[in-house]
C-alpha cells in the first residue's frame, strides 16, 4: 500500500478525532476507540513509512487524546445516555422488529380471549383475578365510584410500589425468555387475558367508556412497555432455541445483550406509567377532554419511540451494523488485559467469564457450608417463634434484629464470601487464610453494612432508602481500593462516596443485570425447583405449621439466592470500576504511551 492511498483510506477517521478535540463535550468513549484505531495506524505508519511527516503527524493527534482524557477526568456524560436513546435503541428494535410485531399478536389475541370467555362466563373473571378483587370492584360500583381502587393509597407510596410493581412484571417477562420464549408468551398471555376480562366486566355493567378513559391514562405506556418486554424476552429465548453458527452459550450471550438494551428502554416507560397512575389517574372526575389528550399523547410517544423513529433512523442508513453488535464466541479469545477500558459489551463478556470461572469453587467452599450453619439457625428460630405464637396469618418475620447469633451468621458468610471473591483479584504471595486474616475487619464491617439493613427495618422501603445512601457500589469500591489497589489510588473513602453517585448512571446496567440475575434464581428455586423442597419440608412434617414451613423455606431460598448474586455483583463492580478509572483518567493510554515508548528517542505511541 503507498502512502498516498493509505491516507485516503484513512483520513476521514482521523479528520472526525480532530473534530472531537475541538469540544469539551465529546463522547470519551468515542474518544477512546478513535484512538486505538488511530494508534494502529500509527503502528503501521512506524513500520512502513518511519520517515514520512505522516508519522509525526499521527504521534501528535495521538499525544492531544491522551492530554485531553487525562485533564477532563469526566464522571458522567449525559450524552452517553441521549446516544443510548438516539442511537442504539433504535437500532436495536429494528433490528429486533419482527419479534416486537410477535409479542404485539399474542398480547392482542389474549385480549380477545379473555373478552370472550368473559363474555360466556360470567365467574371467569374471579378466575383470572381473584373473587376479592372482584367482590371491592362490584362494592365501589354500587357506591357510585366505579375506580375508587386508585383513591385508596397515599400518592408516593403508591408511585413506589407500582413502579416497583411493574418493573418486576417486565423483568419476569424477559427472565422467562431463556425458557425458549415459551415463558414470555405464557406471561404475556396471562396479562392479556385479564386485561380482556377486566375490561369487557366492565363493558357489562355499562361502564366501559368510563373505565377505558381512567384505566388508559396510566395503561397506554404500561400496557406498551409490558409488550416490549415481552419481545425482549422472545429475542432472549432466540438465542437458546436458534444459535445458527454460534455455540449455544455464544448464541445466549448475542442476544441476552439484544435483548437487555432493549429492556432498559422500558425502565423510564415504567416510571412514567407510575407517576400517572399515582398522580394522575386517580381524578376520575376530571374532564373527558383532558382524559383523551394524555391517552393520544401516550398513544403518540410510543408510536414515534418505538415505531416510527426506528424505522426512519434505519431508513437513512443511519443504523448500519457496527461492531458493537457483534461479540466474540469463545472465551479464549477474550482480551484479559485489566488496565483497559471497555464498553459495555466488553466489559459484560469478561466479568460473566470471571464469575463463570469462580461461582463452582465459591459453591463448593463457602457457599453450601454456609447455607447449612444459615439454615440451622433459621430452623432454631422458626422452631422458637411458632412455640411463642399460637395463631398467626402469612409467613414469619425470621428476620429479626433480635436474633444475633443467626445475623452473625449472615454476617460472617456475606465477608468470608466477599474475601474469596476478592482473592482471586490480589497479585500477593499468600494464602487465602492469611488474606482474610489480613483484610477481615473490612469484608466483616462492609457485611454489616450490606446484612443489617435486612434485619433492622421492617420495610422495604427503609432498605432502599437506605440503600440508596450507601449505595453496594460504594462498598464494593471500598473493598477494591484498600485490597485489590492497596490504597495506591488517588481516591480516598470521601471522594469514593461523592464519584458514587456520579457514576450513578454508569453502574446502572450493573444493577439491571444483577437484578435481571436474582429474579432468574428466584423463579427457578423458589417458584420452580424449590417447590420440591418445600414438599419435601411439608411431607416429613419438620414444623407443625404449613407457615413456619414456607417461612423456613422462604428465608433459606432467599439467603441462598443472595449468596450466589452477590458475587455477580461484585465481579462486575471490580471490572467497571477499572474500566471507568481509564475512561475518566485516561491511565491505559498512559499505559500504551510508556509501553510504545520504551527504546525510542521519540515518545510514541
Amino acid at each position: 500500500m503507498t502512502e498516498k492511498h493509505f491516507i485516503d483510506q484513512n483520513i476521514e477517521k482521523w479528520r472526525e478525532l480532530e473534530e472531537l478535540l475541538q469540544y469539551s463535550d465529546s463522547n470519551p468513549e468515542r474518544l477512546h476507540s478513535l484512538f486505538v484505531e488511530v494508534s494502529s495506524d500509527l503502528s503501521y505508519v512506524r513500520t512502513y513509512f518511519p520517515s514520512r511527516s505522516v508519522r509525526v503527524y499521527l504521534n501528535g493527534l495521538t499525544q492531544k487524546v491522551f492530554d485531553r482524557i487525562k485533564k477532563s477526568k469526566k464522571r458522567f456524560d449525559l450524552n452517553v445516555i441521549l446516544d443510548f436513546f438516539a442511537h442504539v435503541l433504535p437500532r436495536e428494535i429494528y433490528k429486533q422488529r419482527k419479534y416486537f410485531i410477535i409479542s404485539f399478536l399474542v398480547f392482542s389475541l389474549a385480549v380477545f380471549i379473555g373478552a370472550y370467555s368473559t363474555s360466556h362466563d360470567a365467574e371467569f373473571l374471579a378466575m383470572i383475578v381473584g373473587e376479592d378483587y372482584v367482590a371491592q370492584t362490584n362494592e365501589n360500583i354500587n357506591q357510585g365510584d366505579p375506580m375508587k381502587i386508585y383513591k385508596d393509597h397515599e400518592q408516593v407510596d403508591m408511585f413506589f410500589g407500582i413502579t416497583l410493581n411493574n418493573i418486576r412484571v417486565s423483568f419476569t417477562v424477559f427472565v422467562l425468555g431463556l425458557l425458549g420464549g415459551i415463558g414470555s408468551i405464557f406471561v404475556l398471555a396471562y396479562n392479556g387475558i385479564m386485561l380482556g376480562a377486566f375490561q369487557y366486566y366492565f363493558y357489562t355493567k355499562g361502564l366501559f367508556v368510563t373505565s377505558f378513559l381512567t384505566i388508559w391514562i396510566h395503561g397506554t405506556i404500561e400496557i406498551s412497555a409490558i409488550i416490549i418486554a415481552g419481545a425482549a424476552g422472545l429475542v432472549l429465548g432466540k438465542g437458546v432455541l436458534f444459535p445458527g453458527t454460534y455455540h449455544r452459550s455464544s448464541a445466549l450471550q448475542i442476544s441476552a445483550l439484544s435483548a437487555l438494551r432493549i429492556l432498559l428502554g422500558t425502565v423510564p416507560l415504567f416510571i412514567i406509567a407510575g407517576m400517572l397512575e399515582s398522580f394522575v389517574t386517580r381524578y376520575t372526575e376530571m374532564p373527558t377532554w383532558l382524559k383523551i389528550f394524555i391517552i393520544v399523547g401516550s398513544l403518540l410517544f410510543i408510536l414515534f419511540m418505538w415505531v416510527w423513529y426506528p424505522y426512519a433512523y434505519n431508513k437513512k442508513n443511519l443504523g448500519a451494523i457496527t461492531k458493537d453488535d457483534f461479540m466474540p464466541a469463545p472465551d479464549e479469545e477474550l482480551d484479559r488485559e485489566r488496565i483497559k477500558y471497555r464498553n459495555f459489551e466488553e466489559h459484560f463478556i469478561l466479568s460473566l467469564s470471571d464469575y463463570k470461572n469462580q461461582i463452582v469453587n465459591l459453591l463448593r467452599t463457602v457457599i453450601l457450608p454456609f447455607l447449612i450453619l444459615a439454615a440451622l439457625s433459621l430452623w432454631v428460630i422458626v422452631t422458637k417463634k411458632v412455640e411463642e405464637v399460637t395463631y398467626f396469618i402469612g409467613d414469619l418475620d425470621v428476620f429479626d434484629s433480635s436474633h444475633l447469633f443467626s445475623n452473625a451468621i449472615l454476617v460472617i458468610g456475606f465477608a468470608i464470601l466477599m474475601g474469596r471473591v476478592t482473592y482471586r483479584y490480589v497479585k500477593e504471595h499468600s494464602t487465602f487464610s492469611q488474606h482474610l486474616w489480613k483484610y477481615g475487619w473490612l469484608y466483616i464491617l462492609v457485611s454489616c453494612f450490606l446484612v443489617l439493613p435486612f434485619v433492622m427495618f421492617e420495610s422495604n422501603y427503609l432498605v432502599l432508602v437506605f440503600m440508596m445512601i450507601i449505595p453496594p457500589h460504594f462498598l464494593v469500591r471500598i473493598i477494591k481500593l484498600f485490597v485489590i489497589d492497596k490504597g495506591d489510588s488517588h481516591q480516598t473513602i470521601r471522594s469514593l462516596y461523592t464519584s458514587s453517585y456520579q457514576y450513578l448512571i454508569s453502574y446502572g446496567a450493573d444493577y439491571l443485570l444483577t437484578f435481571v440475575f436474582y429474579l432468574l434464581l428466584y423463579l427457578l428455586l423458589v417458584l420452580g425447583l424449590g417447590s420440591l423442597f418445600y414438599e419435601l419440608l411439608v411431607w416429613h412434617k419438620l414444623f407443625i405449621s404449613i407457615q413456619a414451613s414456607n417461612s423456613f423455606f422462604n428465608a433459606t431460598m432467599i439467603i441462598f439466592i443472595l449468596a450466589v448474586v452477590f458475587p455477580f455483583f461484585m465481579v462486575f463492580v471490580f471490572n467497571k470500576e477499572t474500566s471507568l478509572i481509564c475512561r475518566d483518567t485516561g491511565l491505559d493510554l498512559e499505559k500504551r504511551l510508556i509501553d510504545f515508548g520504551k527504546g525510542s528517542t521519540i515518545l510514541e505511541i
